[in-house]
């Protein structure tokens, strides 16, 4: 049971690095998964061919008898293939010496998917399982249909334990056991004994991924919603702004419209103010009498002044008073006495009153 679970805990982080690696750059996603170039020790009846998974596949290095197994030149040719750092070897059964099941479960058995096989192996297989070694991968899902479809093997555990021993006499340690064709370094058969290859530094890699994400995802959720908020600002200052220029443009219109409309007011109230000059006439013409003519006539802010000879200019004056229509006559000069007998020149000013303004 512990090494089921030791398993599905291997699944869930291969899986996991594999979906981080999948939203990297390329050169982040080689930094967070295991090398490719791990040193395998595939068996044969007659001798150990150690070799190492490369881009292009696997490449045999060294061919080693079985006989030769305890020889110190075979052990120290097998150490010098290994690499700085490197922890050791992963032994790959021939596809023969496992039993291998495609099974097609229901998609939420996913779970739980180590326990439901170990209760399946004494079904599925001859063994019981505390006689054997499992290890599983997911081939496919189906989420329209909610299948899961798995690629299960088995081995016995005596024939894993063989092969560690007979490799542990080259002096290498065993980190993984695998089988031969599409499962190769991607499943262990040797939970027990830790991941595959370069486990400990991709475990260290997968905890600093997870690390770096939760970071991520720390910041977004704080960022975020800065973030949103100097978005909705920004988007009504921007409105304002345009309302602001809205109002401005109304604001001059309507002071332009106001002073249109004072001039239009002004010009209006000084029409009114002034009376029409053919009015002024015809009230300057009934007041002077019949004796008096006129030889100017002229109108100014403050009223009217005439100039002209008349029989009597002070009756003039009495005539301009009595008339209702003007106020205020006065002489503007001394009264002079005209020549040739054309009687008194004089000059009057005098103001229009309310009934004479129109």
């Amino acid at each position: 049971m512990i090494s089921q679970s030791l398993q599905a805990v291997e699944g869930f982080a291969r899986w996991w690095v594999g979906e981080l690696a999948s939203m990297l750059p390329a050169g982040l996603a080689n930094w967070f998964t295991p090398r490719a170039d791990t040193l395998v020790v595939a068996l044969d009846p007659q001798a150990l061919v150690v070799g190492r998974d490369e881009a292009g596949g696997w490449r045999p290095l060294l061919t080693v008898d079985r006989a030769e197994l305890d020889a110190a030149a075979a052990r120290g040719a097998v150490a010098a293939l290994l690499k700085k750092g490197e922890r050791g070897a992963t032994i790959r059964l021939p596809a023969d010496a496992v039993l291998r099941r495609v099974l097609d479960l229901p998609l939420a058995t996913e779970r739980r998917l180590a326990q439901i096989l170990e209760f399946e192996i004494d079904r599925q297989t001859p063994f019981l399982p505390e006689q054997v070694y499992s290890a599983h991968r997911i081939v496919g899902r189906d989420g329209a249909g909610e299948r899961l479809r798995i690629e299960w093997f088995v081995v016995p555990r005596a024939a894993v334990d063989e092969a560690v021993e007979t490799v542990g006499r080259l002096g290498i340690h065993v980190v993984a056991v695998d089988v031969a064709g599409p499962a190769a370094g991607v499943i262990n058969l040797l939970p027990q004994q830790g991941g595959r290859p370069d486990g400990r530094r991709a475990g260290f890699r997968l905890t600093v991924a997870l690390a770096a994400l939760a970071t991520l995802l720390a910041v977004a959720v704080v960022v975020f919603p800065l973030w949103r908020d100097a978005q909705r600002l920004a988007a009504l200052d921007a409105a304002i702004a345009a309302l602001r220029a809205e109002a401005l443009a109304a604001a001059k219109l309507r002071d332009e419209l106001a002073r249109l409309d004072e001039d239009s007011r002004f010009l209006d109230d000084r029409k009114r103010a002034v009376p029409a000059i053919s009015r002024l006439l015809n009230d300057v013409t009934r007041v002077v009498p019949d004796n008096s003519w006129l030889m100017e006539l002229q109108i100014t802010e403050q009223g009217l002044r005439i100039a002209g000879f008349s029989a009597s200019a002070s009756a003039l004056i009495a005539a301009i008073e009595q008339s209702g229509r003007f106020r205020n006559a006065r002489f503007s000069s001394p009264v002079t006495q005209g020549l040739r007998g054309e009687g008194e020149r004089f000059n009057i000013s005098f103001e229009m009153t309310s009934e004479g303004t129109p």
